[in-house]
């Protein structure tokens, strides 16, 4: 069992599909949420808000949305070419993600037609 085990079973209510653990933290993956706990705290992000994954600021990588950065991750905490290869698998969990926000949501509702008014009769 990890170090950071506890923690993250006390935090993530969804299974973890996929996890790497460094000596400075852990990054899970769940259906809906990234994941990255350390020793100074921790956070989540929805995967269907990340647009893209860079370098950081210093030594970290930052997960990016449409707004900026969701989450950053230091570089430190992890064995390089492990993360870069966690990262890269992250892609495909970033696209369901977005499949199933798609196809979860329900189709818009047409706005009710107006019914036509009977014309009085003229006499």
């Amino acid at each position: 069992m990890g170090k950071y085990d506890a923690r993250l079973a006390e935090l993530v209510r969804d299974e973890v599909i996929a996890r790497l653990e460094g000596s400075g933290g852990v990054i899970a993956i769940t259906r809906r949420d990234l994941w990255f706990l350390s020793d100074e705290g921790g956070s989540s992000t929805p995967l269907g808000s990340i647009k893209r994954i860079s370098r950081g600021e210093g030594n970290t990588v930052a997960v990016l949305g449409a707004q900026g950065t969701l989450m950053e991750i230091p570089l430190t905490a992890f064995k390089v070419d492990e993360l870069r290869s966690f990262l890269e698998s992250l892609k495909e969990h970033v696209v369901r993600a977005r499949s199933n926000q798609t196809q979860s949501s329900p189709p818009p509702v047409a706005a009710p037609q107006p019914q036509p008014q009977p014309q009085p009769a003229h006499t």
